[in-house]
Parts: C-alpha cells; sequence; structure tokens
C-alpha cells in the first residue's frame, strides 16, 4: 500500500517544478527534488496512508480534518 502512495507522490514531483516533501508513518521520506520544499506533508498514522490510498484528495483532507496529517510551509 505504502508502495502505491509513493508512486503517486513521485507522479505529482515528476509534473510540478515545485520541490516538496513527504514523510510517511513509518519515517521514511520522500522529496520530489533536491533543495529546500516549499512544503511538507507528514502522516501521523498508517490509516492515514491508506486513507489517501484509498480516497484519493477527499480522503487526504479526511486526514488532515482529524489530525492524522501536518502540512508545513
Amino acid at each position: 500500500m505504502r508502495s502505491l502512495l509513493r508512486s503517486l507522490f513521485q507522479r505529482i514531483g515528476a509534473a510540478t517544478p515545485f520541490c516538496f516533501r513527504v514523510q510517511f508513518a513509518d519515517g521514511g521520506v520522500y522529496q520530489s527534488q533536491p533543495g529546500e520544499p516549499a512544503f511538507s506533508l507528514r502522516f501521523t498514522s498508517v490509516w492515514a496512508e491508506w486513507r489517501a490510498t484509498l480516497f484519493g484528495h477527499v480522503g487526504l483532507l479526511e486526514a488532515y480534518f482529524d489530525q492524522a496529517i501536518e502540512f508545513e510551509g
């Protein structure tokens, strides 16, 4: 499941000129390109990762509202 979510962020990262960073609940990190990230996203639970994987942006927003995702920047 995490590989699906990482793949999604890799596709987004390849399509945008902005540097961003994603930290997964297990501590793993994906950064779209070298440099200082414009923003960082941190999953605080595996459930938040599942929601984002299964329900896309709606799941991501629901996890954010439940405080299972933290944004910085």
